[in-house]
């Protein structure tokens, strides 16, 4: 396995646990620190998150870019300070805009004040100079360690529901931390060289990263402020049925994104051989499809029994958010494919951006007419819709570009696959004496069936699969 695939791994393995960690907790910290408490947090945190991508300014896409091309320490000190300068500056000016927040508009200021450390983390940020230069298991290791650390704390010190301050403070301090770590090796290698500024260095990066930001930003108005809007134009105890109800979503859309993250450059390294293109875009289309689908249907099948079982019986009411959301694994993962596989390795920026602004307008406006009268519903049905119309948008702006015929041949298989599992779900009743065994029988059952009823279709994506598993034992 080469270095890039290596890292690339690595990296994706890493923001897969940096969501999946607070899955350790939640179970715990609903239970104690209550439904309303866990809505401030998540109110609080949606602003944290919108505005630490307004600090990185693209780095993570720019920056690694950059990085990669500097051949020597000479030409690589020089990028890494002109790209740091404009994260710091940007990061002075967010934290300004935090500060006047909390003077004027954010309720809840005293735990505003203690999520700073988690902004604070971002400015220190520099993660994408490690996966620029390939250079990322060490430090992800600490990262891990430190965030673990932050876990124990939680356990060992969150014991009532008055102490949502110490889960707030033990999040944002083990995540500026775990940033923190990142500068030992660098500054190890160049010293005080690394602080030796030149705006000269910085202003060649400047156009690019604004670029590169701006359809970052659109996306974080509607899948993080729109928790705040939820927040804002609700309550925090609809609010927190509307966050906590997109977890479970989340990471599997997390785990979807980086099995097929692998798959990006090959795609880059195979534009030229349209045949081996189209071949591994039809690969990654199908398996995210497939997979994301049945993820879907799980979900939907188990929401009843899994809710008041993994967050607390005070979570029932968001049982049907947590059914509706889980329509967003597959419209995010499969437009996903387009963004990222396609759009990016052929270079349709253009194509890639304006879904994000479609979706940031669209999510404003319809939170803004159904929260007030649905609440944490309303929420959920306008990121649904939103996800779904992004997806489609994705499709429609590379239309020409495609062979629709090829590329969507045998697709529908899943589709009926998945509707005969879950119907068939609703015939059958487990009841094992654990709710844990319950729900571990019914997923597993219903893998099962859903592959046996591709197979018996004689889906192509199935059978490769089943063929490559076979001749490796």
């Amino acid at each position: 396995m080469s270095s890039t695939v290596k890292n690339i791994i690595y990296n994706a393995l890493y923001q897969v646990f940096i969501i999946a960690l607070p899955l350790i907790t939640i179970p715990y910290v609903s239970r104690v620190l209550g439904v309303g408490n866990l809505g401030i947090n998540s109110y609080v945190t949606s602003v944290g998150i919108a505005l630490s991508v307004v600090i990185l300014m693209g780095l993570n896409q720019v920056g690694v870019r950059s990085i990669a091309n500097a051949h020597d320490d000479k030409l690589l000190l020089k990028t890494f300070r002109g790209l740091w300068l404009l994260q710091l500056l940007m990061g002075i000016v967010v934290c300004l805009i935090y500060a006047l927040g909390l003077v004027s508009i954010f309720p809840y200021k005293f735990y505003f004040i203690l999520e700073l450390p988690y902004l604070l983390s971002y400015i220190i940020d520099i993660s994408w100079f490690y996966i620029g230069i390939g250079k990322l298991q060490n430090v992800i290791i600490r990262n891990t360690i430190i965030k673990l650390i932050s876990v124990m704390c939680i356990f060992l010190l969150v014991k009532s529901s008055s102490d949502l301050y110490i889960y707030i403070l033990a999040n944002s301090l083990g995540q500026f931390i775990a940033n923190f770590l990142f500068w030992l090796p660098l500054l190890k290698k160049f010293g005080k060289r690394v602080f030796h500024f030149k705006w000269i260095e910085s202003r060649p990066f400047l156009k690019n990263n604004i670029s590169v930001m701006i359809p970052l930003v659109a996306v974080q108005l509607y899948t993080n402020l729109d928790s705040t809007l939820v927040g804002t134009l609700s309550n925090t105890i609809q609010l927190s049925f509307y966050d906590q109800s997109q977890k479970i979503a989340r990471i599997v859309i997390a785990l979807l994104n980086s099995a097929t993250m692998v798959l990006m450059p090959k795609m880059v390294k195979n534009r030229n051989n349209k045949d081996s293109f189209w071949k591994i875009f039809k690969i990654s289309l199908d398996g995210t499809l497939c997979l994301s689908l049945i993820f879907m249907g799980i979900i939907i099948v188990n929401a009843a029994e899994f809710v008041p079982w993994f967050f607390g019986q005070n979570f029932k009411p968001m049982i049907l958010n947590m059914m509706i959301v889980s329509f967003i694994i597959p419209f995010i993962s499969y437009g996903g494919v387009f963004a990222n596989q396609y759009s990016i390795s052929e270079g349709l920026y253009k194509e890639f951006s304006i879904p994000y602004y479609f979706g940031a307008v669209f999510s404003i406006a319809m939170n803004f007419v159904l929260v007030p009268y649905m609440g944490s519903i309303g929420g959920t049905i306008v990121i649904t819709v939103t996800e779904l119309c992004v997806c489609f948008l994705r499709m429609f702006l590379v239309r020409k570009r495609i062979d629709w015929k090829k590329l969507l041949s045998g697709e529908w298989k899943f589709v009926i696959a998945l509707l005969i599992t879950c119907f068939s779900m609703t015939l059958v009743h487990f009841n094992i004496g654990s709710v844990f065994l319950n729900l571990a029988m019914k997923s597993s059952i219903m893998f099962m069936e859903y592959v046996l009823l591709l197979l018996i279709m004689k889906d192509n994506f199935i059978f490769t699969m089943m063929l490559k598993l076979i001749k490796k034992h």
